[in-house]
């Protein structure tokens, strides 16, 4: 601001006619103070953009879940699986592990 106060006057020195003078301070002001406007608005973009209701949006869909997850069910434990699911049975070929041992043994003997 400085700068733009002191600008007449060192047109004025250099011999440039008042109406140039005029023009070219209000030119030189309006393009100056434009790019600092936009300066501020980059370095501040929460007063234009509307993050404020996103965020309370965001923050009451957070309640609601955390509402929902304490009235969900009990998660059953592996303790109380009852199915055969996961058993040796269903692993293999139905032999135990045992027998697989000694499978792999006279698989080795014969190779």
């Amino acid at each position: 601001v400085l700068w733009l106060g002191s600008l007449p006057f060192v047109m004025e020195g250099l011999g440039c006619h008042p109406l140039q003078t005029a023009v070219a301070v209000m030119c030189t002001t309006f393009l100056l103070l434009g790019i600092d406007q936009i300066a501020i608005e980059v370095e501040q973009p929460l007063d234009v953009l509307p993050l404020h209701e996103f965020a309370r949006g965001m923050s009451n869909d957070v309640h609601d879940v955390l509402e929902a997850w304490t009235t969900m069910p009990a998660v059953p434990r592996a303790c109380d699986d009852y199915s055969d699911l996961g058993k040796e049975s269903y692993l293999g070929s139905g032999r135990s592990s045992s027998a697989r041992g000694s499978t792999a043994a006279v698989d080795k003997k014969e190779r």
